[in-house]
């Protein structure tokens, strides 16, 4: 349910269930809680109320919603879910009862505005691609570069090996390929009574151990830059920009549409 927290407010006159909503928020408020017997009372008249809501009765209702909503949680009740869920019906029985222009003009305004929310996060991803691309390079390069510091041919070889595969754990210190490559070695150290035998971990072995952290950063900027490049192509234009309104003017967003807007969120802020 996606509802938009307008003022709760009384006028001199409301449709039966603008009033129905106003009435039981004003009881909440009043009492600090919302009581289940308020609840049945409201979606009772809500139902037998006559379809006449009109888009700013609607705005008005969804404020009262939010209002009982944000009252209902605060006040911990070991009914919170049955009584949102009352709240939820009435909203929707509510829903039911807009006119055929109130329908109409919540329809072009949730386009609108789902419209500005896609293109913006379009414009977001754009933006932010070329750093991704620099990342990834750079994070390919420091991959490179660690593995041409490896001692010899067989370790840089099965390091290649391990990051095409994206074994990134294979690097690790306790690792059996780590401990093949560059087992501990055991060093005698003189003390007062001879000569004692000490572990040393290889010398080479961090120049190993560094490509988990490389290839893990590595893999998550890869993936970051692969669905950015493929959520903008021009192939999938339609898909990110077409609307699918409902008989009651809301708008639904198609895969594609989620998937951008959940990737784009990520980097809003940045």
């Amino acid at each position: 349910m996606n509802i938009n927290c307008f003022p709760c407010f009384s006028k001199p006159s409301q449709t039966d269930s603008t009033q129905a909503f106003l009435n039981a928020s004003k009881a909440a408020s009043k009492k600090n809680r919302v009581t289940t017997s308020g609840l049945e009372k409201l979606l009772k008249k809500v139902e037998n109320s006559p379809k006449e809501l009109s888009k700013k009765d609607f705005e008005q209702i969804s404020g009262c919603v939010a209002k009982m909503s944000n009252i209902l949680r605060n006040q911990h009740s070991d009914k919170l879910r049955d009584k949102l869920n009352v709240i939820n019906n009435a909203f929707s029985q509510a829903k039911e009862k807009l006119t055929s222009e109130a329908i109409d003009a919540r329809a072009e305004e949730n386009s609108a505005s789902r419209s500005g929310q896609i293109q913006q996060a379009l414009q977001t991803i754009r933006n932010i691609l070329p750093a991704l691309e620099n990342k990834e390079k750079e994070y390919r390069k420091e991959i490179a570069d660690a593995i041409n510091r490896l001692p010899d041919t067989k370790a840089k070889s099965k390091a290649r090996e391990i990051i095409g595969r994206g074994h990134y754990s294979a690097f690790s210190r306790d690792s059996a390929i780590t401990q093949s490559l560059f087992p501990d070695q055991t060093v005698k150290v003189e003390r007062e009574y001879g000569y004692q035998n000490q572990r040393h971990r290889h010398p080479d072995a961090d120049k190993w151990t560094s490509l988990e952290d490389i290839g893990v950063k590595w893999a998550g900027m890869a993936r970051s830059l692969n669905k950015a490049q493929s959520i903008i192509k021009p192939a999938d234009k339609l898909q990110l920009t077409s609307q699918q309104t409902d008989r009651l003017g809301d708008v639904h967003l198609t895969p594609q549409q989620k998937q951008l807007l959940e990737f784009a969120s990520k980097f809003s802020n940045r």
